[in-house]
């Protein structure tokens, strides 16, 4: 993904502040028909509007992965798409908390729980990250060492994966990802993940369509 960093990061870009802008001014000159904005002051609605407008830029990386892999895509475009549906996600992901936390304060919440912050937004992605690469490394050991039942492998690796950010509160898009990130641009098994990735998708794609 190296030599296509630019164009991910432009793309990315370009489409994230399009959808944002477009959706967000349309749900403020829609104001006069919408119902929930009934009874809300100017910087609620703002706040509101602003956190409608960053979920509207998140994209599927499972459905765009699943589309990939039954048409056995490959090439610059699928790179290029790929890239940018994993990295919209971190930016929806930061995006959502910072505005979230920048719009509670206009509301009168009384809640026991703790809001979520910039900073606990950046730590998560951070440890989401960092977990993911440990996993990815993990992965490689007993793709290289051991090299046996690789569709149980690829199971088990997904439950892990989830069980992890269950434990410690991560992301588990962002923590699946960097493992096979990992696994892709850190070693020559990528192609083995690859294979155990396609025997075990069969059910799932079954379920998912």
């Amino acid at each position: 993904l190296r030599s296509r960093l630019r164009s991910i990061l432009s793309v990315t870009l370009v489409q994230t502040a399009t959808v944002f802008l477009v959706t967000s001014v349309s749900l403020w000159a829609m104001r006069p028909l919408l119902g929930f904005s009934e009874g809300l002051s100017q910087p609620q609605f703002f706040a509101v509007v602003g956190i409608l407008g960053i979920i509207a830029t998140a994209t599927s990386p499972s459905t765009a992965v699943a589309v990939i892999v039954e048409a056995r895509s490959k090439g610059d475009m699928t790179d290029t798409v790929l890239g940018c549906t994993v990295l919209k996600d971190i930016v929806v992901l930061v995006g959502f908390s910072i505005l979230l936390t920048l719009g509670i304060p206009y509301f009168a919440i009384e809640s026991g729980q703790d809001m979520p912050t910039v900073g606990g937004a950046l730590l998560e992605v951070l440890f989401s990250l960092g977990i993911g690469l440990l996993f990815g490394v993990l992965m490689i050991l007993y793709l290289r060492f051991v090299r046996k039942q690789l569709m149980l492998f690829v199971l088990a690796s997904a439950f892990l994966t989830i069980s992890l950010a269950e434990a410690f509160h991560l992301d588990h898009l962002l923590l699946a990802v960097m493992a096979g990130f990992a696994v892709s641009n850190f070693s020559r098994q990528g192609r083995r993940f690859l294979e155990g990735l396609e025997q075990a998708s069969a059910p799932i794609f079954l379920i998912f369509f």
